[in-house]
């Protein structure tokens, strides 16, 4: 009987398998870091706008709405880790909004209908780049809005979403 060295086919199947393992383990790697917007920082981020608002008028919140493009935008990686995902922020945005995640990555990409719908609330809205950080009222109308990140962490962001809530409204 001959023994195997795991240099013939035996071993050739053997770092092929492993090889298909390792690939599948980054694939799953990569599925939960594109997750990871919907669970930031202890806030459950919903990537639907419609119930979304259902909630904000159930609970008497506004909806904050995080145009995003976690994983290629520099600038809203920075905004999630140096804001949103703080304790401060979480304290802050849980009293006060439903948040919505609209993400725009590009690995995975996102499944066709989701693209889809997050291209149309970023042409209704009017959003032009990322990060945007956009407040609505229960009804769906845009109240203000924060337009990209220049540091500051969640103080700052705290600051203008304040001024944005306590504005008062016009017409109601």
């Amino acid at each position: 009987m001959r023994r195997s060295s795991g240099k013939g086919r035996n071993g050739r199947r053997h770092r092929i398998g492993a090889a298909v393992l390792a690939g599948l383990c980054v694939i799953a790697a990569i599925g939960a870091r594109a997750e990871e917007p919907r669970k930031a920082g202890g806030l459950r981020w919903s990537t639907d706008l419609d119930p979304a608002l259902r909630r904000a008028r159930a609970e008497e919140k506004k909806a904050l709405v995080n145009f995003t493009g976690l994983g290629w935008c520099p600038f809203c990686i920075r905004l999630e880790r140096e804001a949103l995902r703080t304790k401060e922020f979480v304290a802050f945005a849980s009293k006060r909004f439903v948040p919505v995640v609209v993400d725009f990555r590009k690995r995975p990409p996102l499944p066709r209908n989701e693209a889809l719908k997050n291209r149309k609330l970023m042409k209704k809205y009017g959003i032009t780049g990322f990060p945007t950080l956009l407040v609505l009222d229960s009804s769906g109308k845009a109240i203000g809005r924060q337009a990209g990140y220049s540091g500051g962490g969640a103080a700052a962001v705290i600051r203008k979403l304040s001024r944005i809530v306590e504005k008062p409204s016009s017409g109601g």
